[in-house]
């Protein structure tokens, strides 16, 4: 994960769209946001593949281009389109999941848990947040001072790929994630390869005519 060093309203701006929707802004940096996103400007297509890039990894807690990169080849490597697989993996990292059913408020927290040895993978600590997770895994977060916010307790809406008990603070990884919300308006899925086939990946209007519905 980069470090940031700059306020999330500036890197919205930047990338023209507010990249937290869990955080509300205030009447100016809204307004500031809106005249960015009103505001018309060609962009060649490097700079477009770009900024899909940027919102991606940034949907993500802000992706490493290392880290991207290795995910990229080994998408493209996978068999099936290679898009709907950088999807897969990205859905299957620690520190999504644990972001996804809510045992963490942002990337950055769930990073952290994993990385001050909270969590547990099959019984044994685990300090890898970017580990893929494999279907039968079973996460156990061991810390006693952890409480799961109280609207997820009375109001549960976890991922249906993943079984979770936040009683016990445990959840069971069961298969590749089906449905993708992305809080980003990306238009492609950017993959960062050499791969000669770049050129033909799907956009995410045919990720969404198959068996992944992706939600921006």
């Amino acid at each position: 994960m980069k470090l940031r060093y700059s306020p999330l309203i500036k890197q919205s701006v930047r990338l023209g769209e507010h990249i937290n929707p869990h955080k509300k802004l205030s009447w100016k940096q809204a307004n500031k946001l809106k005249n960015v996103v009103n505001r018309s400007k060609k962009q060649s297509d490097f700079g477009s593949d770009l900024l899909e890039y940027r919102r991606l990894t940034s949907v993500y807690g802000g992706l490493t281009k290392s880290s991207f990169t290795k995910l990229s080849k080994s998408a493209f490597r996978a068999p099936g389109l290679s898009n709907i697989n950088l999807l897969y993996k990205l859905e299957a990292r620690l520190d999504t999941c644990l972001y996804r059913l809510g045992f963490a408020n942002s990337f950055g927290m769930a990073k952290q848990l994993v990385n001050h040895k909270f969590v547990q993978l099959n019984g044994r600590t685990h300090t890898v947040s970017s580990y893929e997770l494999k279907p039968g895994d079973i996460v156990t977060l061991k810390t006693r001072n952890y409480s799961v916010p109280a609207w997820i307790k009375t109001n549960p809406c976890p991922p249906v790929n993943i079984e979770v008990d936040y009683a016990a603070l445990r959840f069971i990884y069961l298969y590749p994630a089906q449905y993708v919300h992305l809080t980003a308006k990306i238009k492609d899925i950017p993959l960062a390869s050499e791969n000669p086939l770049a050129s033909e990946n799907p956009t995410v209007s045919d990720i969404n005519s198959t068996n992944v519905n992706v939600v921006s």
